[in-house]
């Protein structure tokens, strides 16, 4: 096995560079991985857990000052039959720094010719968990698709992260080629090699597979009326979201967060949210739903709003049909949803929506213009700005009618 200041001197030094962490990235780093588990409520659709060679391969988005470096990795997965991926595993490590990175980015390829060939599904800006080896829960596909049909896919995992601020994150690699071998690509050309993908071989002179699992369930991906789901990784906690009596109007507060509408668009008819009674058992009279536009990251314009008495659950979480017209979601487009109790503390306590422990697209965000709890955020702010208690998205799921035929991606 090559050592890491042999490897490190040789690929800095066709970048122009020297050998020492400081001077810039490498795509190389020996060095095992820590022990990982797969951390999937759902079957194992494909796996390559083999034998670790202690060979990390740089793959990283880096900080716009560094981006001829920035590289990505991707290896292919077979699927036995047509399926629903939930979730993956990736075993890796940080180098040159100790991270964390700020987010993954996950895109699965068609197999064209043995290489990546044209995108069919993409995620950016996704949060992991499990430290250097990412656990990371995959967004439901995109109408029109369903699922993946049965045959080979190449997975690719890029890191976000600034070298300055955490180094480097690698993808470990095993011994064993499960199917064709690892690829992996440099397009600024910060390194001088591969700026197209190619084998890890031919580009840095490391044999075999990246470790990872990829996780689900065979058959159509489950709920095809359900438009959006955010409703997993309960924290425990929650943020208040009411409108109390008027003698309290100080305290009145919306919580916000974001969603994708599906690729093809779609009219939502439904929303479930999570949440919770204290300091009393509630319930509220109704609930207001608020519809925004996007505006540069926050909630702008409202596009639809109204008040109805959902069904509740009898411990806070609510199922609120909409009203006609349903409100038609353009494919791709980014939204905001507000959920306020309308709820009197003397009478019923206070409605939270609960939070997730991970964020999902953008921070959620809240307001409390009469800065009854003090915190400041008197326009929509990320909660995390507003509270010490860190937290994560708020839990919701959005029902409706897609505008597309939904279909499995082809291979």
């Amino acid at each position: 096995m090559k050592t890491f200041a042999a490897v490190a001197a040789a690929v800095l030094a066709m970048a122009g560079l020297s050998s020492t962490a400081a001077a810039g990235p490498s795509a190389h780093f020996v060095g095992r991985a820590a022990t990982h588990a797969a951390h999937s409520a759902d079957g194992t659709l494909y796996s390559n857990q083999g034998t670790d060679t202690g060979n990390a391969i740089l793959s990283q988005n880096f900080e716009a000052s560094m981006a001829a470096y920035s590289a990505g990795a991707a290896d292919e997965f077979i699927l036995s039959r047509s399926a629903c991926i939930t979730s993956i595993d990736v075993v890796g490590q940080y180098f040159n720094g100790s991270g964390p990175a700020d987010s993954v980015d996950v895109t699965v390829y068609k197999n064209t010719n043995g290489k990546p060939g044209s995108v069919v599904s993409t995620a950016t800006g996704l949060p992991y968990g499990n430290g250097a080896s990412f656990y990371v829960k995959m967004p439901p596909p995109k109408p029109p698709l369903k699922g993946y049909r049965e045959g080979a896919y190449w997975l690719s995992v890029v890191a976000n992260m600034a070298y300055m601020a955490g180094g480097e994150w690698g993808w470990e690699v095993q011994s064993e080629i499960s199917a064709r071998e690892a690829n992996w690509e440099n397009p600024g050309g910060g390194f001088g090699i591969c700026p197209s993908w190619d084998t890890i071989t031919n580009c840095l002179g490391v044999t075999g597979d990246f470790m990872f699992s990829v996780n689900g369930y065979f058959g159509n991906c489950r709920g095809s009326n359900v438009l959006y789901n955010q409703s997993g990784n309960d924290s425990g906690f929650g943020t208040i979201s009411q409108n109390f009596e008027t003698s309290l109007d100080a305290f009145d507060a919306k919580a916000v967060d974001d969603f994708f509408a599906p690729a093809g668009g779609a009219h939502l008819k439904a929303v479930k949210v999570f949440g919770k009674y204290h300091n009393g058992a509630g319930p509220a009279r109704d609930e207001t739903v608020t519809l925004y536009l996007d505006n540069g990251g926050k909630p702008g314009t409202v596009k639809k709003q109204f008040t109805v008495s959902g069904v509740e659950n009898g411990t806070g979480s609510i199922y609120m049909p909409v009203p006609q017209p349903y409100p038609p979601l353009i494919g791709g487009n980014r939204y905001w949803l507000a959920v306020q109790a309308n709820l009197d503390l003397l009478s019923g306590g206070e409605w939270a929506w609960d939070n997730q422990t991970i964020e999902e697209n953008l921070p959620a965000m809240w307001r409390n213009p009469g800065d009854g709890f003090a915190t400041g955020c008197i326009a929509f702010t990320p909660e995390n700005q507003c509270f010490v208690q860190p937290r994560g998205d708020h839990r919701f799921i959005l029902y409706g009618t897609f505008d597309s035929a939904r279909d499995l991606a082809e291979p």
